[in-house]
């Protein structure tokens, strides 16, 4: 399966690998909304850093956590995370690949580039957290 075809060469990038298991995302629309599981770039949104490539590559991802600690340490550090529901949705090989990418706030956050017939949005459990 392929990825969005106006994603960039060399995008997603050779350290980002398959993953089966739980991921966790602030879901900013209704449940099963397609758009919780679509880029910045899908969504036609802008996309904050650098025009280096790498930037842009990572405006095709989604954003993610991967354990339930992560959530709670990226809703503390980002309080604007805090007003969405935390979805839980068991991912294949047949999703996309991950990638760690820590920031200075967030040392657990990750990245996911979504395969384009993915149907991951279906999936998602809405989560207690802190």
């Amino acid at each position: 399966m392929p990825y969005h075809s106006d994603i960039p060469p060399n995008c997603p990038p050779p350290d980002a690998v398959q993953y089966v298991g739980s991921i966790f995302r602030a879901l900013e629309f209704p449940m099963h909304d397609p758009r919780n599981c679509q880029s910045h770039r899908e969504r036609g949104k802008a996309c904050d850093g650098q025009k280096s490539a790498e930037c842009e590559c990572e405006c095709w991802c989604l954003s993610v956590w991967p354990t339930t600690n992560a959530v709670i340490q990226g809703r503390k550090a980002v309080p604007y995370l805090r007003r969405f529901p935390v979805g839980e949705v068991l991912v294949t090989s047949g999703d996309g690949v991950l990638r760690a990418s820590p920031t200075n706030n967030q040392p657990l956050h990750h990245s996911f580039w979504k395969l384009i017939e993915s149907d991951m949005h279906l999936r998602f459990n809405i989560i207690e957290c802190e």
